[in-house]
């Protein structure tokens, strides 16, 4: 019939009118935009590529090309740069008629012939007034009942929002399509004995509604139904669905559900658009409480990256039961039994010169305060509690203040006996007559229990629970407030300081009377170990924090009792013969000889 390789562009446009330019020129356009959509080039499209509407839109909107002489191409609002638009009105008869048009090119010019628009006010068409409800329902097909029930609610919104009453509206509202929204929502009235009223998500609560299907041959088939009244009931007969994919059922999401452990994150407007985030240790998503949020754990709970719930921590303290701890305390009751067994030695031999020179009653002070002090050893272990973070600290703090201040003045004496008795006598009688040792020792235990009241009693040692350690743990241990104990520890620092340097004074005493050089090296061995476990405290964090303190203690005790009482305890059984008047008679007499000279 036809040979459109014979014709050209003007014999196709001019063969019939309905083959007018702006028709070819929209098939034209159609063509280029599905030409670049498809990627097409040498003859050859990409048949991997599935064209969308929207897609067609995008490309079609870029359209530049020339047809007939003329450049085809669309602004920004999608319309043409070129030609212009016919005004079209169905007159009565059902004919389309031009009555004016719209032109782009050169210019932009509108126009329209009123004489040829014959409105409905002018002709008897319709007669309202005489036609019932029924009537215009029932007169046409098209006039179904939800069509005019929209009519008329359209009809009441705009009635209240333009605050129409006794027939007459208020002319300066400018009604905008909000408010009429609003008061959509609000319409409450009654039609054909149905009450038309709408719910919060503006469905209403009558009829029902039709789901329609847009089957292949472009028809739209009925496939089921959604009543409101008297019950709500969702029907749709899947057997009437042609899927374009082989009757499978496409998936239409924009974004994958996230795994479990991620969080969703909006990336958009819609719900459906989101990206999907871990959350992170110590959180957890619980997607059926909230998708969209990581909820941290609770402070005795834990959790890994990407957890949909929390654990409990485990609590850890060192217990009783612990290989550290029972050697500890086998330790502690070591040197209790030790004190004990050096306490009867030294009562056996109590008037003999090597225990009047080590302090006399002196050394059962000190070997009771060693027994004593261990006793802060017991409470580092268990789980632990305020008195137990009390005594983890009060014992020792007290009564290593005491054999301290003891060695402080069995320093002196030292010093005293040997180089002060002769340079000043006086002195010398004062402090044999009042007692100046036990003065002292009094003293600084009562210094030493005045500080330790006011810092407990002003900030007491609380239990702490540590979660920074360990993700999935609790270390239970004691929080000590330095305001509370750093004036009792600075107290026990200078009378060990005071006790360094008497002792140091009298090193160049007689080689084999070492009493001074003892107590020296006690304090050397003290102070390297609360150096090492200080070092240690900085370095290491974790629950055997209280077995290292425990330790230094008992290394502190054992410093005393080790190299000050058993070399002593050694004379006394092994070497009888150097503990004889006689022998520290010629000890005391050769040295005074000798610094004499």
């Amino acid at each position: 019939v036809f040979n459109c390789s014979s014709l050209s562009t003007e014999d196709v446009v001019a063969a019939d009118p309905s083959f007018n330019f702006p028709v070819y020129t929209a098939v034209y356009a159609i063509a280029h935009a599905l030409h670049n959509a498809l990627q097409c080039g040498s003859g050859r499209c990409n048949d991997n590529i599935t064209v969308f509407p929207h897609m067609v839109l995008e490309e079609l909107k870029k359209s530049n090309f020339t047809l007939l002489n003329e450049s085809i191409r669309f602004d920004e609002n999608g319309d043409p740069n070129y030609g212009s638009y016919s005004v079209v009105f169905w007159n009565h008869s059902g004919d389309a008629e031009e009555i004016g048009f719209y032109t782009f090119y050169p210019s932009v010019h509108f126009f329209i012939n009123n004489s040829k628009i014959q409105w409905y006010a002018n002709v008897e068409v319709f007669n309202r007034s005489s036609l019932s409800t029924e009537d215009v329902v029932a007169a046409d097909p098209s006039f179904n009942f939800p069509v005019y029930t929209a009519v008329y609610a359209i009809a009441h919104a705009l009635h209240n929002a333009l605050q129409c009453g006794s027939g007459r509206c208020n002319a300066n509202i400018t009604v905008f399509p909000h408010m009429v929204l609003e008061e959509l929502k609000k319409s409450n009235f009654t039609l054909l004995n149905e009450s038309i009223r709408f719910d919060e998500n503006g469905d209403p609560n009558y009829g029902s509604y039709s789901v329609v299907f847009w089957n292949h041959s472009g028809d739209a088939e009925e496939i089921g139904l959604y009543t409101f009244h008297g019950s709500v009931h969702f029907f749709i007969n899947n057997s009437k669905i042609h899927w374009y994919t082989n009757g499978e059922v496409p998936t239409s999401v924009c974004s994958s559900e996230c795994p479990a452990g991620f969080a969703k994150k909006y990336a958009g407007t819609h719900k459906c658009c989101f990206d999907c985030e871990i959350c992170p240790n110590g959180s957890y998503v619980n997607i059926t409480e909230d998708a969209y949020r990581c909820i941290d754990c609770k402070e005795t709970e834990w959790s890994a990256a990407g957890s949909t719930s929390c654990n409990l921590r485990e609590v850890e303290y060192i217990p009783f039961t612990d290989t550290g701890a029972i050697l500890i305390m086998v330790g502690a009751w070591a040197l209790v039994g030790f004190t004990l067994a050096v306490s009867v030695l030294f009562a056996i031999n109590y008037n003999t010169p090597v225990v009047r020179s080590a302090g006399g009653p002196m050394c059962f002070l000190i070997l009771v305060c060693l027994s004593l002090c261990s006793i802060s050893v017991f409470f580092y272990f268990g789980e632990p509690t305020t008195s137990s973070c009390i005594l983890r600290f009060l014992p020792f703090l007290l009564f290593y203040t005491v054999c301290l201040a003891c060695f402080v003045v069995r320093s002196f004496q030292i010093v005293c006996i040997f180089k002060i008795a002769a340079k000043f006598p006086k002195l010398h009688s004062w402090w044999m007559k009042y007692h100046g040792q036990w003065l002292v020792i009094t003293v600084a235990f009562g210094i030493q229990a005045l500080l330790l009241l006011i810092g407990y009693t002003c900030s007491a040692p609380e239990t702490n629970k540590d979660t920074d350690l360990y993700p999935d743990k609790i270390v239970l241990g004691c929080d000590l407030d330095l305001k509370a104990t750093s004036v009792p520890v600075l107290f026990l620092l200078s009378l060990c300081f005071l006790c360094f340097i008497f002792s140091y004074m009298g090193k160049d005493l007689p080689k084999n009377y070492n009493e001074a050089k003892a107590i020296t090296f006690c304090l050397l061995l003290l102070i390297l170990t609360w150096i090492a476990f200080a070092t240690e405290y900085m370095l290491y964090h974790g629950k055997y924090i209280p077995i290292l303190n425990a330790l230094a203690i008992l290394s502190s005790l054992y410093s005393f009792l080790v190299w000050y009482f058993l070399p002593k305890c050694y004379i006394i059984i092994f070497q009888s013969h150097r503990n004889t008047h006689e022998y520290f008679q010629g000890l005391i007499q050769n040295y005074t000889k000798t610094i004499s000279q």
